[in-house]
C-alpha cells in the first residue's frame, strides 16, 4: 500500500491508496454479501403508524422495519401460511424480514393493537 503526506495550511492529510500486493492494478474490495434489488422499508415512531403502507416486493425479498424513536413497537403477523415469525418489541433499531412466499400479509404492532397496522404484499 502506498502512503503519502500531504500537509496543507498546517493541517497534515494522510493518504492511502491500493492494496498490499505485487499487482500493479491494487488489491480488490471485499465482497458485498449480495443486493436486495427490491429492498423497501417501513418506518414506526411516535406517530403510532406504519408507513408507508402497503408494500409490494417479490417472493424472496426483504422489508426493513425501522423503529425511529424510543418508543416501544412490535410487528405481529396475522397467522396465514407462509407469514414470517414475528418483529419482537424493539425501540431505535432496523429489523430486516425476508418474505419468502408469495401472499398478502397483513400486520399490526403488538403494543398498539390494530389501529396501528400494515400490509405486505408479495407477488
Amino acid at each position: 500500500m502506498r502512503v503519502g503526506l500531504l500537509s496543507l495550511g498546517g493541517v497534515l492529510l494522510i493518504v492511502a491508496c491500493g492494496g498490499g500486493g505485487t499487482d500493479p492494478g491494487g488489491g480488490g474490495g471485499g465482497g458485498g454479501g449480495g443486493t436486495l434489488v427490491h429492498a423497501k422499508r417501513v418506518t414506526a415512531g411516535s406517530a403510532l403508524v406504519f408507513t408507508p403502507t402497503p408494500q409490494t416486493i417479490p417472493p424472496g425479498d426483504t422489508i426493513f422495519f425501522t423503529f425511529s424513536s424510543a418508543v416501544q413497537h412490535s410487528v405481529i403477523f396475522d397467522a396465514i401460511a407462509g407469514a414470517p415469525a414475528d418483529v419482537p418489541i424493539t425501540t431505535n433499531a432496523t429489523v430486516k424480514v425476508r418474505f419468502l412466499t408469495a401472499g398478502t400479509y397483513d400486520y399490526h404492532c403488538g403494543v398498539h393493537g390494530p389501529s396501528m397496522s400494515g400490509q405486505i404484499k408479495v407477488q
